[in-house]
């Protein structure tokens, strides 16, 4: 009779722990997806807001053909390491201005038509249309 009740704790407690691990295991699995949601979510807020500000600061440049002072608007994103290449691009679709201006020329997408953002491998790449205020 004491091994039948050792064989039934034994059980109760694999099942027990097994329970356990199974709802820790879960619950960290939904923390970590919770945060990759909330990260790509204040990314693109964060980033869409800076693209704005870019695009109200750059708009006059563009009205222009300012390059000069396009390259200075976008030399401000220096600021943010994050940012690896940044472009304007005139109203035929030609490219303007590129971030960063001096060295290796980044790899530019072709001009999107509408303001957009999607997440591509570990980046986050936004396109904000850039009009005239009056």
């Amino acid at each position: 009779m004491a091994g039948a009740q050792t064989s039934i704790r034994r059980k109760l407690t694999a099942v027990i722990l097994m329970t356990t691990c199974t709802v820790v295991g879960l619950t960290a699995a939904a923390f970590i997806c919770y945060e990759i949601f909330t990260f790509r979510q204040n990314a693109r807020e964060s980033f869409a807001t800076l693209g704005q500000v870019v695009a109200a600061n750059s708009s006059g440049s563009l009205a222009f053909a300012n390059v000069k002072d396009a390259r200075e608007v976008l030399s401000a994103l220096h600021a943010e390491p994050q940012i690896s290449s940044a472009a304007l691009y005139d109203k035929a679709g030609n490219l303007f201005a590129i971030y960063p201006s001096g060295g290796p020329r980044p790899s530019l997408p072709p001009l999107a038509p509408r303001r957009s953002f999607h997440f591509s491998r570990s980046y986050l790449e936004m396109y904000e249309p850039v009009a005239q205020v009056a």
